[in-house]
């Protein structure tokens, strides 16, 4: 009886985990940036990591004491703004944000990050056919397909992405 008992407990408690991890969705949406070109701006509840090859980068806590503090490395020059709203420059900065409520703009060159979280981004890249500036380039936002950032200012939505369609079986 006993040789039954143990197979039947570990059976048991594997079973709710199982259930319930197919029927959990994610909840957050997701940002991958690759060689941009422009103003980014990030409105978020979230997780952001990456770089960037020149420019400036601000970041204004809009909770603060919720999550840890932004780390941000290899800037030149920091200013502080309105409300202690760090913009930090210089070249090949990069940063860690992770968690937290915060509103993160770019103004720079050779931006890289990924970002996964809740809120909306303001997308401005600086491609123009007029100014010969044709490359500004790529995001993927919700696990779709890379495009060109755009050449005028686009909000876009951090949304999860839908669920997979349920098996019949």
């Amino acid at each position: 009886m006993r040789r039954l008992l143990v197979p039947f407990l570990i059976l048991a408690a594997l079973f709710p985990a199982a259930a319930l991890s197919g029927s959990t969705a994610p909840s957050d949406g997701t940002l991958a940036v690759r060689d941009a070109r422009g103003k980014i701006t990030l409105v978020l509840r979230g997780s952001l990591i990456g770089r960037f090859g020149n420019g400036t980068l601000k970041i204004e806590d809009l909770a603060v004491n919720e999550g840890s503090d932004p780390v941000v490395r290899g800037y030149e020059k920091v200013k502080w703004g309105r409300g202690n709203a760090p913009t930090y420059s210089g070249k090949n900065i990069r940063f860690r944000i992770i968690g937290g409520h915060y509103r993160v703009t770019f103004s720079a060159k050779a931006v890289y990050f990924s970002l996964v979280g809740k809120g909306r981004v303001l997308l401005d890249g600086t491609g123009s056919v007029e100014d010969g500036v044709f490359y500004d380039g790529f995001y993927s936002l919700n696990g779709a397909g890379e495009e060109s950032l755009p050449d005028e200012p686009t909000w876009l939505l951090l949304a999860p992405p839908p669920p997979p369609p349920q098996s019949s079986g």
